[in-house]
């Protein structure tokens, strides 16, 4: 017999997984329609706060004006003294910092 507790916690994971397939299907279709990336990205945040979801989905979108960001198109990316700067068309600046990695030679 299952007690209760774990009849939620089975559902909470099913439910977690299936928001985690949506989120990825939501950026599959912004990345493809421009037109609507905006509403795509405001569902996407709505689904990762209903079900507590933390991803790294925030790198691709302008936190101001919701926009999915493809470099070249709608946003400019600049490497300057060990920070990556994202320019989105709105004007919002999104750094980050720059990690080197160095390569072995051969």
């Amino acid at each position: 017999m299952v007690s209760r507790f774990k009849k939620r916690l089975l559902r909470r994971k099913e439910q977690r997984k299936i928001a985690l397939e949506r989120i990825a299907i939501l950026f599959e279709l912004a990345k493809k329609n421009q037109d609507y990336a905006k509403r795509y990205i405001e569902l996407v945040g709505r689904i990762a706060k209903k079900y507590r979801i933390r991803q790294n989905f925030k790198e691709l979108f302008c936190p101001s004006c919701w926009r999915y960001l493809i470099a070249g198109q709608n946003c400019k990316i600049r490497i300057i003294k060990k920070k990556v700067m994202v320019r989105c068309g709105c004007g919002n600046t999104i750094t980050k910092k720059f990690l080197n990695i160095r390569y072995k030679q051969d």
